[in-house]
């Protein structure tokens, strides 16, 4: 079933062979420099570029030949990239990366409001600490625009193209990507989190 409903929303038509969705598929690849550019910016930011770079490898995998590791490992490495994102003490930053593995894995219908849960909590908190920020606005901005063309690209939205080489959900791959990238590469305060 989960292989049914991962990426139906997606838009990209699903495929035989090993890239199911091709497009998404390679697109998420563009987590793997991403994260790279976070980890050189500087000391503190391993975590965020190694969650980064983990989006990146499980959405492939997800897009790609799919199947339940797959899908786990991509919801739960967005997870673990939000609580990286937010940033709070560390033992209570591994003890949510631990909870949500064993959450997401034991009880799959928790992924999605757990993940909206997370992500307004890591949005508040690195909006808090970075809103006068010019790298963060600049970041903020990638992100929405990302956002919006992936709202608007969903299947049955307005954008969609399910044959399309063009395809928003990839399109939202490649901005988020530059938007955490950019993110991470901005100067952080010490008493962030």
């Amino acid at each position: 079933m989960m292989a049914e409903v991962f990426g139906s929303s997606d838009c990209e038509r699903f495929r035989a062979g090993f890239l199911r969705q091709p497009v998404n598929a390679l697109s998420s690849l563009a987590f793997l420099p991403a994260g790279w550019a976070v980890l050189r910016a500087g000391p503190g930011r391993t975590e965020l570029a190694v969650t980064t770079m983990s989006v990146g490898v499980s959405s492939f995998l997800a897009h790609g030949p799919g199947g339940r590791f797959a899908h786990w490992f991509h919801d739960a490495s967005i997870a673990w990239l939000l609580t990286a994102l937010a940033r709070p003490p560390g033992w209570i930053r591994w003890a949510i990366h631990g909870t949500v593995g064993w959450l997401f894995a034991r009880a799959p219908s928790s992924r999605k409001p757990l993940s909206i849960l997370l992500a307004g909590w890591a949005f508040h908190r690195v909006f808090r600490n970075h809103r006068s920020d010019p790298a963060f606005r600049r970041a903020a901005a990638i992100a929405g625009l990302a956002t919006l063309i992936g709202n608007l690209s969903r299947t049955g939205g307005p954008l969609c193209r399910p044959d399309s080489l063009l395809q928003g959900h990839a399109a939202w791959h490649v901005l988020a990507a530059l938007a955490l990238a950019r993110f991470g590469a901005a100067p952080w305060r010490t008493d962030d989190g």
